[in-house]
């Protein structure tokens, strides 16, 4: 059973915040999962890189039932000696949360367009 969004899928979107909506805004899990990404480096130095990406994936019944979201934005790449870090600036298109809002004003509000990598690249490193 699947969910999608967060910084390990859909960027821009609060973790296991796509699937389908379930009681008091809860998001029940699926059958399915289709998840992509596209993502641009551009090298500063040989250990820091910026990064343009979007995102794209959905949690559904079934494939036919799928209605992509969408999640665009900019980040840094660090590969330090102990592990590489990643911290992403990321929106959702399809955010309910975020309709109706300016663009800086989904920006300035760091909880939600704010989505950073690093604590679960050291989860994973950790583990």
């Amino acid at each position: 059973m699947f969910r999608s969004g967060g910084a390990s899928s859909v960027r821009g979107y609060e973790l296991d915040s796509i699937g389908l909506a379930g009681p008091n805004g809860s998001v029940l899990p699926e059958c399915a999962l289709l998840v992509g990404s596209l993502e641009y480096q551009l090298p500063f130095t040989r250990t820091l890189s910026g990064a343009v990406f979007h995102d794209m994936g959905d949690a559904a019944a079934n494939f036919k039932r799928m209605k992509l979201k969408h999640g665009s934005g900019l980040g840094v790449r660090w590969f330090s000696p102990l592990a590489p870090f990643s911290f992403d600036i990321a929106y959702g298109h399809s955010d309910k949360k975020s309709a109706g809002t300016s663009a800086w004003e989904r920006v300035s509000k760091p909880i939600r367009p704010l989505q950073t990598a690093l604590q679960q690249t050291i989860l994973k490193q950790t583990l």
